[in-house]
């Protein structure tokens, strides 16, 4: 990240976790992807205003998130992306810092809203599927979908990257910001990255378009789809696969050569976050 941003994200007034989980935390919301430049990046900043705080945990403001995701050895959950199956799903369980993990659960509702619910875990636990979580996953999708869950789930594809959260001071809109995005295909161990200089802006608001869905607009950013992290990490990590609708993303943003070394970090190692487990819903929300 360059100086001049880093100077905007400091610039920011803070909010704390417990500020952010008293308001909505946004578990059912329309959401909205877009890879921009940092220099559109430093464009959106400088039109933020004073309408927008940054999440901050322990001094921090960019937080380390990895997630494992699972899937069926034959990647049924890829596949049914793919194809647009309105009955769909992912899970992982997803390690803030070193000490708060939750496993996750992600269903499309029947507008098209994504449909989040979450399980404590251990931090020991992040990268299993626990019997808990697996029963877990089996309640959401009867109860969502009405079908069961399916067998021999596995970890597929590890993802990490840093995340800026900025929350509006005053509407229910918020978005996330991430940084340094790479893939571990879980198999091979081969890692691949999103190519330096850009971001991935997610924005979580209600049906209609959010403040600044409107002035990314406005800086001639359009959103994307077919901007899945796991069907991105999964599409790179598998030629194989059918992956049609993904390769104009991962030609224009990825590398698609997989890392020889780790990836330098984005600024010094963030300490283990020591907010309690009830609270950190709000940062994946």
């Amino acid at each position: 990240m360059t100086t001049d941003l880093l100077g905007h994200v400091d610039g920011f007034e803070a909010v704390s976790l417990q500020e952010v989980e008293e308001r909505a935390a946004l578990q059912m919301r329309v959401d909205r992807k877009y890879i921009v430049s940092y220099e559109t990046l430093e464009q959106l900043f400088s039109q933020l205003g004073d309408d927008y705080r940054a999440l901050e945990i322990d001094g921090e403001r960019l937080q380390q998130y990895g997630s494992v995701y699972f899937d069926t050895p034959e990647l049924m959950g890829y596949k049914h992306h793919l194809q647009g199956r309105r009955k769909r799903f992912k899970c992982r369980t997803r390690l803030y810092g070193k000490s708060a993990c939750f496993f996750d659960v992600k269903l499309k509702g029947r507008r098209g809203e994504t449909v989040k619910s979450r399980l404590p875990l251990s931090a020991l636990e992040h990268g299993s599927l626990t019997g808990q979580a697996s029963a877990f996953l089996k309640r959401g999708l009867l109860e969502e979908y009405g079908c069961a869950a399916p067998a021999g789930l596995v970890p597929t594809l590890e993802t990490s990257f840093k995340r800026l959260t900025l929350i509006h001071a005053r509407r229910a809109e918020r978005l996330t910001l991430d940084f340094g995005v790479t893939f571990s295909e879980v198999e091979s161990g081969e890692r691949y990255r999103m190519r330096p200089g850009h971001v991935l802006i997610e924005t979580k608001s209600g049906s209609q378009l959010g403040t600044v869905d409107r002035l990314l607009l406005a800086l001639r950013a359009r959103p994307v789809t077919m901007c899945s992290k796991y069907s991105l990490g999964v599409a790179l990590a598998n030629r194989a696969l059918p992956t049609s609708p993904y390769r104009p993303l991962l030609r224009r943003y990825f590398d698609s050569t997989p890392l020889s070394e780790p990836l330098p970090a984005l600024t010094e190692p963030l300490p283990a976050m020591t907010a309690s487990p009830d609270l950190v819903p709000a940062l994946a929300a």
